[in-house]
């Protein structure tokens, strides 16, 4: 009884291996490169884990990789960029819902359109994972990766329509100063998502809930992007 009890569990055990092993062969190595680093570095950390280490996991040659990547850094801005383009895809999707009303959408509509996707990923069991994976590398990493979202794919194309519309909506402001504020505006949501993301538990101890943040952070950056033109001369 127990015998056969073994062999059923260990066909079984084959049977999942080989079903495994071939869903890995068919779907694209770029993807499952990406996917496996994604796991291994939230799970280790980007400097504990090598990149035989991901290629291994991942059934795929070294020199896929490099082919793909170039380096490890190569590989973490794509995978930032992947990890954000369905943030990108909802950002687009709530700009063309606010455009279909009005040419010229508020500064506070626009920005709840760009930030709330952003909340929503950060706030996802996927999200915090990610941001302690950067965060167990350095800084830099984290800065790297945030430049990478505008710059990406499906990240250029939501920069530029979300600056157009702005451009529309605060005509009073240079187009280089506009810019200026727009880039502080997106730095400064991905990093308190970040600081949020990994001090969640102190912050609610001290009162402070995510509706609170992120009521607070949309006034003040609308108050930073819509004030006067800057005539200081420095």
């Amino acid at each position: 009884m127990v015998g056969r009890f073994r062999e059923r569990r260990q066909a079984r055990m084959r049977e999942a291996s080989m079903q495994a092993a071939e869903e890995m062969t068919t779907s694209d190595p770029k993807d499952r490169i990406l996917e496996v680093a994604e796991r291994l570095f939230a799970e280790k950390g980007l400097e504990a884990v090598s990149l035989r280490a991901v290629t291994a996991e991942a059934g795929v040659n070294i020199a896929a990789v490099n082919y793909y990547f170039g380096s490890k850094a190569a590989l973490l801005q794509a995978m930032t960029q992947r990890f954000f383009l369905s943030v990108n895809r909802e950002q687009l999707r709530r700009l063309e819902e606010l455009e279909t009303k009005t040419s010229t959408p508020s500064v506070q509509d626009l920005l709840v359109a760009y930030a709330f996707p952003i909340f929503d990923v950060f706030d996802s069991p996927r999200g915090r994972e990610w941001v302690q994976a950067l965060m167990m590398i350095r800084s830099a990493a984290f800065s790297g990766a945030v430049s990478s979202v505008m710059e990406g794919e499906g990240g250029t194309e939501v920069t530029s329509r979300y600056y157009e519309a702005l451009r529309r909506t605060l005509p009073h402001l240079s187009p280089d100063e506009l810019w200026w504020r727009f880039e502080r505006t997106h730095g400064l949501l991905m990093a308190n998502q970040g600081r949020r993301t990994v001090n969640t538990s102190q912050d609610e101890s001290k009162g402070k809930t995510r509706r609170d943040e992120r009521a607070w952070l949309i006034s003040f950056l609308v108050g930073a992007l819509q004030a006067s033109a800057t005539e200081i001369a420095m």
